[in-house]
Parts: C-alpha cells; structure tokens; sequence
C-alpha cells in the first residue's frame, strides 16, 4: 500500500488478502441425477437482495453467476470451468457496510480443482435460497459432460470432498 492512502484506497481482492484468513464453505450435493448435479454451498451471514424485478425474472431464467443475488457480499474471485470451481466471498452486515472495505464481517472460499466429472459451465444455473433459520445458500445446478455413473452424492459422501486432486 502505497504511504498516505488507507484502506479505503486498496483494491477489493488486495484488501481480501489482507484480511482475517478465509473460511471454507461448506458443500452439500443435493441432487445427481447421472446428467445433472444440483450442489448446495452454504455462505453463513449471506442475505438475499429483495426486488420485484429479480424475483419475476428469475421465475423464468436463473442466474448464470451469483454477483447479483446477494445484496450484502462482494466477491474477490468466481471462476467455473468445466473441471473446477473458485469462488471468495466477502461478507459484510448490510448493503451500507460495503461502501467501507475495512468492514468486512468475515470471508470465504470454496476450492474445487478438479470435479469428479467434467461439466458444462454454459449450463450453470444459481439461485440463493433462504433457509427457515434465515441463513442463506447457493444452489448450483449444472449439467455433467462425461462420468455419468459416477455419483457425486456418494463420492462426496466417500472421500468427504468433491476435489478429485
């Protein structure tokens, strides 16, 4: 950081760096279907953006990348590719909490390199989903390109991660 400029002037993902070190988010697979896999990531402290606009919207089309549907969370990293997934988190208490990077309430990741079978990324949908205890979670549906006959649900439930690394 450059002398004479505070927090305020770092760069989200450097600020994300410097920050208390990050959590790992918990990762449930709620579905396998053989060609599809709806996985469930759970980010403690997420709340859901509340507008007409995107609930009508998403009735019809879900999201295909999950920046839009919190109202209280930035995010340092997304990458899906068809082997793997990254995603960082920074969770703050409100919308208003966000305009102050040095308020971030806590962070997460979530690391897959490597899928227990290849996936269509084009094909990702999200949603975040509020819980009747008020946390809320992702849920990410997705389409397998190869591996059928592996199931994630029990792979998971085997090697207690999806990462194939």
């Amino acid at each position: 950081m450059a002398p004479g400029f505070g927090v305020d002037h770092v760069p989200s993902n450097q600020l994300f760096n410097q920050l208390s070190p990050a959590l790992e988010t918990p990762i449930t697979v709620l579905q396998d279907s053989g060609s599809k896999v709806v996985l469930s990531i759970c980010v403690p402290g997420l709340k859901k953006r509340h507008s007409i606009f995107l609930s009508i919207l998403s009735i019809f089309r879900k999201s295909s990348n999950p920046f839009r549907l919190a109202s209280n969370a930035k995010f340092g990293t997304y990458c899906l590719s068809s082997t793997s997934l990254e995603l960082n988190v920074e969770i703050y208490d409100s919308k208003q909490a966000m305009k102050v990077p040095s308020s971030v309430k806590q962070k997460y990741f979530c690391k897959i390199s490597k899928f227990p079978s290849k996936i269509n990324p084009e094909s990702a949908q999200f949603e975040l989903l509020e819980g009747a205890s008020g946390d809320c979670y992702f849920v990410l549906t997705c389409v397998k390109l190869d591996n059928y006959n592996v199931n994630w649900k029990e792979y998971l439930a085997t090697h207690g991660t999806l990462d194939t690394v």
